[in-house]
């Protein structure tokens, strides 16, 4: 049976993948996105990024639910990280989540309206240059929302890294204090054995020494008393 801390490094994969994904759909639009929002391309920049946006309106469903599949797996790891979050790691768990909450909300309204703006050639209340610019601003914002997913997951690493180590190290030293006072409380207790054990035989000497001493006293008291 796999534990749920056995299930923390999966969810963890999950989502660094599914934003890793969308970020390499973001990196392949922005040829596109270049000449039409950061430089002065002409009509010749928009009418490429209009057939690029035309060739994703016409690809087949699945290539969307592709797309789909893969975000819905980020939610996925977000949810098992979040089932029991350790309190000291919530905020870098629903941080995640609220961004990916953020880039879906981005996606759907911007991107993926855009795209289907572009395949009925109806963009609303502005032309089609601001339409195409719109989508590509879209693109560029997202990208900072998901490096934001990233850097939450990869602050979350280092956090519980840099506490596992403290935790070692802390553990390390308490352990060497223990054996340090061990061997202490070992050499008192063998100096203090020695002492018990030479006390005996100082104690026979002094008896034996009185002892003697008597038996010298009595011999005398008893030679007088003949005398």
């Amino acid at each position: 049976m796999i534990s749920y801390q056995e299930l923390l490094p999966l969810g963890t994969g999950l989502i660094v993948t599914s934003a890793s994904f969308c970020l390499g759909l973001a990196y392949s639009n922005w040829p596109f996105d270049y000449f039409t929002l950061y430089s002065d391309g002409g009509d010749e920049a928009f009418k490429q990024s209009l057939d690029h946006l035309l060739l994703w309106s016409k690809v087949p469903r699945f290539v969307h639910w592709t797309l789909h599949g893969v975000i819905g797996l980020g939610y996925i790891g977000c949810f098992i990280k979040i089932f029991k979050p350790d309190p000291d790691q919530s905020l870098f768990e629903y941080g995640t989540l609220v961004l990916f909450v953020v880039a879906t909300v981005m996606y759907l309204t911007n991107i993926r309206l855009g795209i289907l703006s572009a395949e009925k050639g109806e963009w609303g209340d502005v032309d089609e240059q601001t339409g195409i610019n719109v989508i590509a601003a879209s693109t560029g914002l997202l990208v900072f929302v998901l490096i934001g997913i990233l850097l939450l997951q990869f602050g979350l690493w280092y956090a519980v890294h840099a506490d596992r180590v403290l935790k070692e190290k802390y553990l390390k030293e308490e352990a060497a204090k223990e054996a340090k006072l061990e061997k202490e409380s070992e050499k008192t207790e063998d100096k203090a054995a020695e002492e018990s054990e030479a006390k005996p035989d100082s104690y026979k000497y002094k008896s034996k020494k009185s002892s003697t001493s008597g038996s010298k006293s009595t011999a005398t008291t008893a030679q007088k008393r003949k005398a």
